[in-house]
């Protein structure tokens, strides 16, 4: 996308879309039975819902761009 000025010279720069970033803030909670995982958006969550067979309870914090990974 191009822009001119009011007297039709083109401008130095041009305007590109920036990705948008975003960052995912999770706890997960580990399973013994077949690798399952609960995914809770706080701490106190993941504990106040806990099942006896939760082997971990892990926080991920990761920053990402939407969109990224995706055909």
């Amino acid at each position: 996308m191009r822009f001119s000025s009011s007297d039709g010279d083109a401008p130095d720069h041009d305007l590109i879309n920036m990705p948008e970033k975003r960052v995912l803030d999770i706890w997960v909670s580990l399973h013994s039975d077949e690798g399952s995982v609960l995914v809770y958006p706080a701490k106190d969550l993941a504990e106040r819902w806990a099942r006896t067979d939760r082997t971990s309870c892990v926080h991920i914090v990761q920053e990402y761009v939407v969109g990224e990974g995706m055909p």
